[in-house]
């Protein structure tokens, strides 16, 4: 499942941003990533990502993933 978001903030805020996706307990790719700053300059920057997460739907690991004894 892929994730297109964007978001506005302090360079600060955007950091702990980042930082919270990188610490989340899904796997989550980071596939693309943009950063503009406003006509404000460095004041407000904005960030445009896409995340792509993978899972199994039924829970189930497929047949060729399963370990050998």
């Amino acid at each position: 499942m892929r994730i297109r978001l964007s978001a506005n903030g302090s360079y600060p805020q955007i950091k702990q941003f980042l930082g919270s996706v990188q610490a989340s307990p899904h796997f989550l790719v980071v596939d693309e990533i943009s950063l503009r700053t406003s006509a404000q300059g460095a004041v407000l920057i904005g960030l445009g990502t896409t995340l792509s997460t993978y899972y199994l739907a039924d829970g189930e690991l497929p047949p060729s993933a399963e370990k050998a004894p």
